[in-house]
């Protein structure tokens, strides 16, 4: 397979023991009415993973992506973890949930491309974690609450290990509102 999606109505789901999506390509997750989950000792394993839910993305197995952009217009989270360095390349939450992303892994870096923008009335926060460094890498890689407060944490060297940093590019901005 070069290329895995999943559209359904109401939610999207890997479910139970070892049930995984591999791909060399992209993996595109659709819920227009509900959430996208993985349970057990699931995980998802490809290029480019992008989701889109109305309820909440909750993705906190052991997956291997290289890339990942997520949207979430209803209530609940975007929370993602990866096992290995992950690049974002956007996130968007309308919904009134919170933004937690993680790169776990001794050399796992998280690399911000794109804006992770929280637009809702409800206070909330973005937690951006990395084994290693949080590396904001061009002027495009914003954080931005739009319409109420937040609180942002960013937890390089999770770890422990005494490796990692932060580094804001160039005309990176982080807007907490």
């Amino acid at each position: 397979w070069r290329r895995a999606s999943a559209i359904d109505g109401h939610s999207a789901s890997a479910r139970g023991v070892g049930t995984s999506i591999r791909t060399l390509g992209n993996v595109t997750l659709t819920a227009t009415a509900g959430t996208i989950s993985e349970a057990g000792t699931s995980m998802i394993s490809a290029n480019t993973l992008t989701t889109s839910s109305a309820g909440s993305t909750t993705l906190n197995q052991a997956n291997a992506v290289t890339s990942f952009n997520g949207a979430n217009s209803g209530t609940g989270n975007i929370s993602f973890t990866n096992a290995g360095s992950l690049t974002v390349t956007g996130i968007s939450q309308t919904g009134m949930g919170n933004i937690d992303l993680t790169a776990q892994g001794a050399t796992a870096d998280l690399n911000v491309t794109g804006n992770i923008t929280r637009n809702n009335a409800m206070s909330g926060s973005i937690t951006l974690k990395a084994d290693n460094s949080i590396l904001f890498t061009n002027a495009a890689a914003d954080i931005t609450a739009v319409t109420s407060a937040m609180a942002v944490t960013l937890n390089s060297d999770a770890d422990g290990n005494g490796a990692g940093a932060i580094s804001l590019g160039s005309g990176a901005v982080i807007n907490s509102g």
